[in-house]
């Protein structure tokens, strides 16, 4: 904290320290323990956040996008998936709930907290938002998370580029998991119609890509949809 409010020493000659301050960050999160563990990391990310500088603005970043969103697998790594499959993972836990769900509770409070936030329009926001939508897909391979596919419905419109691949993205990855009969007949409409309206392939490919993995269309279809989507864009 203090080498980011310090003003006297400028982000180009801090970027070593930086580096080896993640590094070390790296190394302690490998083999994190406790919930206590996982929340002293969600809290130093939240105070960050709050520090207006771009050694501040670059640390947030690398922290969501190196660590924080990697954690999930770091805690599951050596964790047997149970018979029945993907258990339940909501925002508290029982006492005698397994170690792994514990540390997964506390990533998937920040994550939502992160989420329900008031945006400032900064550019800083938008990747603490899209960091925090991967880090709830990574939850999701291990878990079935309540309420998960409305977050990744709400932000397949938005405006920044990255976060609207990373929803669409997630919700690929849901209706993998899920029954595919929850996709509605206005949900696949909204799908279709970013299709025919983005510019930009991988937001095309990412809504085929729903649209195969909640069985509405086929992988010819989807081939098809995307040569019609080059032709308009290129002609």
């Amino acid at each position: 904290m203090k080498l980011c409010k310090s003003e006297q020493v400028s982000y180009k000659e801090s970027k070593k320290d930086l580096y080896d301050l993640l590094n070390e960050l790296q190394k302690q999160c490998f083999n994190i323990a406790n919930e206590a563990e996982v929340q002293v990391l969600t809290y130093l990310q939240s105070d960050i956040s709050k520090i207006k500088n771009r050694k501040a603005s670059f640390l947030e970043e690398e922290i969501a996008r190196l660590i924080l969103v990697k954690l999930p697998f770091r805690i599951m790594r050596d964790e047997e998936m149970p018979d029945t499959g993907r258990e339940a993972l909501s925002e508290t836990y029982d006492e005698d709930s397994r170690g792994t769900t514990k540390l997964n509770t506390k990533l998937l409070q920040y994550a939502k907290e992160v989420i329900a936030s008031k945006s400032d329009k900064s550019r800083r926001y938008e990747k603490r938002l899209k960091e925090a939508i991967r880090l709830l897909d990574e939850l999701q391979t291990y878990y079935k998370i309540q309420e998960i596919k409305k977050i990744f419905i709400d932000k397949i419109q938005h405006k920044d580029k990255d976060i609207q691949f990373f929803a669409l993205y997630g919700l690929k990855n849901y209706y993998y998991y899920e029954n595919a009969k929850e996709l509605t007949k206005e949900e696949e409409e909204e799908l279709e119609h970013i299709i025919q309206t983005t510019d930009k392939i991988d937001i095309a490919v990412g809504c085929c890509q729903v649209l195969l993995s909640a069985g509405k269309i086929d992988e010819l279809d989807a081939v098809l949809k995307i040569d019609d989507w080059k032709y308009k864009q290129y002609r």
